[in-house]
């Protein structure tokens, strides 16, 4: 994504990422095939955090896929930090 974008300059950017491990998960297989997207996919998580001088990524942990579910208070909390930064306008230029 990086290679393609030419970035976003200083636009306020939150990335927020599940965990490596989902603690509702008890499968071993499932837990292993996370594991292994997870060395992955988390790269990714940071290659698009970097699109921003003015970004921001959350890893939200315990969680598995559906953060929002899991660890609504990280969702809000993330929310509302990304508007307190739009709203600074630091680096928005």
């Amino acid at each position: 994504m990086r290679r393609r974008s030419a970035g976003l300059g200083g636009i306020p950017l939150t990335v927020l990422s599940s965990s490596r491990d989902d603690p509702w998960c008890a499968d071993p297989a499932a837990i292993a095939e996370r594991r292994r997207f997870y060395s992955a996919w988390y790269p990714l998580q940071e290659d698009l955090a970097r699109l921003s001088s003015n970004a921001v990524h959350v890893v939200a942990e315990q969680t598995g896929h559906h953060v929002h579910r899991y660890r609504p208070d990280v969702v809000v909390g993330v929310v509302l930090d990304h508007v307190r930064r739009a709203r600074s306008g630091c680096g928005t230029r």
